[in-house]
């Protein structure tokens, strides 16, 4: 009986500093995109629109936040992001553009990379169904 007190009381002191929660936050840039995915749903097909999706993004960290790169993986998308590196607690926006050449449903994809300390990378996404013009049909 004696070592079973023993070994229980062994157990949970060993298992204990996985309980503790850390108080030390991650000292350097983070960031938070809460809204990642952007829908503008059914549409109709024009070859001359330009679909613009805004991507707020936060540096929840504790030092300037660089967005070091930002690729999409189509010529139809075009992408705008702060050159400068964004301050600690400040939010500002990363502005896709897309301009389709044909009706469909598309998923554009666009990868963004950052100095964060954690998660440089994050992937945006930017929805759409174009459909086709039913000009002349009755």
């Amino acid at each position: 009986m004696k070592r079973l007190i023993i070994y229980l009381l062994s157990c949970f002191f060993s298992v204990l500093p996985v309980f503790a929660q850390s108080t030390e936050k991650l000292e350097g840039p983070e960031i938070s995109i809460p809204v990642f995915k952007l829908d503008i749903g059914e549409t109709p097909f024009r070859s001359d629109t330009t679909f613009i999706y805004k991507f707020p993004f936060q540096n929840v960290g504790t030092a300037p936040l660089s967005i070091i790169r930002v690729m999409a993986g189509c010529p139809c998308v075009s992408v705008s992001f702060p050159k400068e590196p964004v301050p600690a607690g400040q939010v500002d926006t990363i502005v896709v553009r897309f301009t389709p050449t044909r009706a469909g449903r598309f998923t554009q994809r666009v990868a963004v990379i950052s100095d964060a300390k954690e998660g440089s990378l994050k992937q945006l996404y930017a929805k759409a169904t174009l459909l086709k013009s039913s000009a002349g049909k009755d």
